[in-house]
């Protein structure tokens, strides 16, 4: 069944991490409709006077994020914290290296946790569908004045199959658009 929602406002990467943390970042409360219903709204038909409504099929909506790092500078406390807060959403420990550690639901660390001595900034992964788009990004993003932190490329030290790019964004946010399909 189809669903329509009211197009996002266009955040800072640091609100979508605590949105994230929230649990709502998928479903934002001013993204459902107005209306007082207990489920969305049945797909209205499209019209030309509601240019800002998006029309998709929730179940056939992949994910653009592809995983967040926090920087935290109690690391035990916060590993413990994030494990039992997340834990109703099927978030478990999946991988730890030292004081870094990836959590995540379905087997795939989404949220890495790491120490870090002073204030650092954030880390955000956009999923790109292949290679190109890779390029694309990184392209695009450089052109839009980020400063490169790492070329496109293979990065077999994440696993066999990943391709990223990172840039810095103007407040000194770590981004990137990453593929895991092989080419």
């Amino acid at each position: 069944m189809k669903y329509w929602l009211q197009r996002p406002r266009k955040r800072s990467p640091k609100k979508l991490v605590k949105k994230a943390l929230l649990g709502i970042l998928l479903m934002p409360k001013n993204l459902l409709p107005k209306e007082k219903t207990t489920s969305l709204a049945p797909l209205p038909p499209a019209t030309a006077t509601a240019p800002k409504q998006i029309h998709f099929n929730l179940l056939s909506q992949p994910t653009m994020l592809d995983h967040i790092s926090l920087y935290v500078s109690d690391f035990a406390k916060s590993k413990e914290f994030y494990l039992k807060a997340l834990k109703p959403l099927g978030y478990e420990l999946l991988m730890e290296f030292g004081e870094v550690v990836g959590m995540g639901a379905d087997k795939k660390a989404d949220l890495w946790i790491s120490k870090a001595e002073t204030n650092k900034s954030s880390h955000i992964a956009f999923r790109a569908k292949d290679h190109q788009t890779v390029d694309e990004f990184y392209k695009a993003a450089l052109a839009a004045g980020a400063k490169d932190n790492g070329a496109p490329g293979p990065r077999p030290m994440y696993h066999q199959n990943y391709y990223g790019a990172f840039v810095l964004d103007p407040d000194g946010n770590n981004i990137e658009a990453v593929c895991h399909e092989a080419q």
